[in-house]
């Protein structure tokens, strides 16, 4: 467990946590590629600036589409960053959510996006009028550097002992703050919740400051329902895994 992380301690006390789970890349870029098709970063550069890029490939849309799902993709920053929309489309994922399509311009962190704690709101709002089933991906920004909180939140988190920690407090407030609302939803019961990271950043814990330590990164599978029994959460997992 960790100070700055009390809600996501929690939760993962409840989920199906694989403490020993690698990201396949250390960068933001890398991981649609990773998470959303099974595809491990094998090149220099990510899938999505590469050759490649518009390569037909089997996503997490491209299987669930045909199984009636409605996806979506959802991400506080502007069209277009890192390709992100370009990937979604190639991953069979119907509908793209930037910031331009967020109403309200002054929950702008003034670097990368939208506020998590806001923007999740969002995302339940926008989850609502959808129809069941759906499928939907969320990419955080706060808990990218330089790290802002919101104003009124100021000394509400730990300071820590990195520029991260804060922020990675007030990510944790914010999920904390979506499974509030989803609780109160009628599709929260048969909902399958992954959380992972795209990837690490700063680093202090001597047992991370090392390559492995570079990439490991937490993976949780929860249901509100649903019990996963006689799976060996101590083996080595990986972004790449989570697709299939």
């Amino acid at each position: 467990g960790s100070r700055y992380t009390p809600f996501l301690d929690s939760l993962a006390s409840q989920s199906l946590f694989f403490a020993h789970n690698y990201a396949n890349g250390r960068r933001s870029k890398d991981s649609p590629a990773a998470i959303l098709a099974g595809l491990p970063g094998l090149m220099p550069d990510s899938l999505l600036s590469s050759l490649y890029a518009a390569n037909d490939l089997v996503g997490l849309g491209t299987l669930l589409t045909p199984r009636g799902y409605t996806s979506s993709f959802f991400h506080g920053a502007k069209t277009g960053t890192m390709h992100f929309d370009t990937f979604m489309r190639i991953a069979g994922i119907q509908h793209y959510f930037g910031r331009e399509d967020y109403p309200d311009g002054a929950d702008f962190d003034g670097y990368w996006g939208v506020f998590d704690e806001p923007y999740l709101q969002y995302v339940i709002r926008e989850l609502n009028q959808q129809r069941p089933p759906f499928a939907a991906v969320i990419h955080t920004v706060t808990s990218h550097t330089p790290y802002p909180v919101p104003e009124k939140y100021r000394g509400r988190f730990r300071k820590g002992t990195l520029p991260i920690h804060e922020a990675i407090g007030y990510t944790d407030f914010a999920v904390e703050q979506f499974f509030a609302t989803a609780r109160q939803k009628p599709w929260f019961t048969n909902t399958l919740f992954i959380i992972t990271a795209d990837h690490t950043e700063q680093l202090e814990t001597p047992e991370y400051l090392n390559t492995l330590g570079q990439y490991r990164v937490p993976l949780l599978f929860y249901h509100p329902q649903y019990r996963f029994s006689g799976v060996d959460t101590n083996r080595v997992t990986q972004h790449a895994d989570i697709l299939p």
